[in-house]
């Protein structure tokens, strides 16, 4: 359902181009791998990229590793449906989109509109949605890496309870693609929900996304926010971040049409 032919031909054509554009950088000395390249077709990519999800199952040190005879290794299976040198080729070919732009995604940015455009197609997202985050392990050089201590590339999601993936926007650098009246988080919740709103979907979320006043904005579009809140969060009303609880109180105060809940559990105050 996602992997159509549409996806795999333009995959293809992108790869075909670069492998040229990669070749005439290279002076075009017969010396060098990429002077072997030999177009690639739609049933060689399905092929390439089955075997590089299927190295995600089993793990080696090395991707040459998977094409070694040795006893230790031996994965016949790789071997039968490409040579190593073939498949490191493509690898470094691989291209989704060849043209120039200042935007920082612009490589890839077709192909996370893809998936999201494909998911709306085949999947409508249930009641309750949940705003996640994820780490895509890349080495490669980009301007907008955001630096977290052995972690790499931020991808922002929003999914089912059960994990499914609804939504993709990845992280290009605070400022980037946001309107002057919205902050970073806001601008985030409201992408990822584009086109659910008014519906009675209810969003649970971390505090580092939630707010009091991005609460009363959600609820004016008929969604229901769930998720803790930081005591430092500007708009907060300064009734409830100044309770002091003790352990099994609770306390709460009303903000305009909106419920905010302090509670003590162990020591730790908590804002919902």
């Amino acid at each position: 359902m996602l992997f159509t032919n549409d996806l795999i031909e333009l995959i293809v054509q992108e790869t075909n181009l670069y492998a040229v554009e990669i070749f005439l950088a290279s002076s075009g000395s017969v010396s060098t791998r990429i002077s072997q390249w030999k177009d690639t077709t739609v049933e060689e990519i399905k092929i390439f990229l089955a075997l590089r999800f299927h190295t995600g199952k089993i793990r080696t040190n090395r991707l040459e590793d998977y094409w070694k005879k040795s006893e230790l290794f031996d994965l016949k299976f790789f071997r039968s449906h490409m040579s190593r040198n073939r498949f490191m080729l493509i690898l470094r070919a691989l291209h989704f989109s060849h043209f120039k732009s200042s935007n920082r995604l612009n490589k890839i940015e077709n192909i996370e509109n893809y998936f999201n455009k494909k998911m709306e197609e085949v999947y409508e997202p249930s009641k309750n949605l949940v705003l996640d985050e994820s780490m895509v392990l890349f080495r490669g050089r980009l301007v907008f890496r955001q630096y977290i201590k052995n972690k790499t590339l931020k991808f922002y999601m929003l999914t089912e309870s059960i994990g499914l993936v609804h939504r993709v926007m990845i992280y290009s650098g605070q400022g980037h693609d946001m309107s002057l009246d919205c902050c970073h988080t806001e601008y985030v919740v409201e992408k990822l929900m584009e086109g659910l709103f008014y519906s009675g979907r209810s969003l649970y979320m971390d505090n580092y996304y939630n707010s009091i006043k991005l609460a009363h904005n959600l609820l004016s579009k008929e969604t229901y926010c769930t998720g803790t809140l930081r005591q430092n969060r500007k708009d907060n009303p300064k009734d409830i971040t100044s309770i002091k609880l003790k352990v099994g109180e609770r306390s709460v105060g009303k903000y305009t049409e909106k419920g905010v809940c302090v509670w003590l559990s162990g020591e730790i105050d908590v804002k919902y």
